[in-house]
């Protein structure tokens, strides 16, 4: 409801459709563990990731990259 949003970005999802998907342990994930600093972009599993999300407070969005139903590589948006 701010104007302007803050960090001149608002992410809205218009579509409420949900879909189902699943995630192998062995998919790679491209993350931030130091959220806001994009120096510290990591490669890592998606179990590790999972971990790390844990100490967060807040949610990122990602880009996904499926293959035959599959996500195979999730990578995190960065956001300054």
């Amino acid at each position: 409801m701010e104007s302007p949003p803050p960090n001149d970005y608002y992410v809205r999802n218009e579509n409420e459709t949900l879909r189902t998907v699943s995630v192998p342990t062995s998919a790679e994930v491209v993350w931030y563990p130091q959220f806001g600093d994009p120096s510290s972009e990591e490669s890592t599993t998606y179990p590790d990731w999972l971990d790390g999300l844990k100490e967060r407070d807040f949610g990122v969005g990602v880009w996904l990259d499926i293959d035959s139903g599959e996500i195979v590589r999730i990578n995190e948006q960065w956001v300054p």
